[in-house]
């Protein structure tokens, strides 16, 4: 058995079967009241999804996972336009609009099963 570290490179220097990882908090909306010395539009959403888009695609990773989505609709084009798959799970607690999204490259990666653990 070959480990991830020991293949060659590939054209773009990646290791053959290596693969990145993008892990993000990225502040329900329900949440932004909390940060008082940030400058109110810096928090509204509409100006907040731009700043996100720009970061998100900038990175070039292989499978995402964001915390306190409240806006799947915006996440799910976002992806589903860069070729991932989507899997998405609202919190189960009480009247929560946050969940949990992660994102996998669907060149490098078929999804068999997904569970979600609380």
């Amino acid at each position: 058995m070959t480990s991830l570290l020991e293949n060659e490179n590939n054209q773009n220097g990646m290791k053959q079967n290596s693969f990145s990882v993008f892990q993000w908090n990225q502040l329900c909306s329900i949440y932004t009241d909390n940060f008082v010395k940030v400058n109110p539009q810096c928090l509204n959403w509409e100006f907040r999804k731009e700043r996100i888009k720009e970061i998100l695609n900038s990175a070039s990773s292989d499978i995402y996972c964001l915390e306190e989505v409240d806006q799947y609709e915006f996440f799910n084009e976002l992806f589903s336009e860069k070729g991932f798959n989507v899997i998405y799970e609202k919190k189960k607690t009480k009247n929560s609009p946050q969940g949990i999204l992660v994102a996998v490259n669907k060149e490098k990666f078929d999804i068999l099963e997904s569970n979600i653990v609380y």
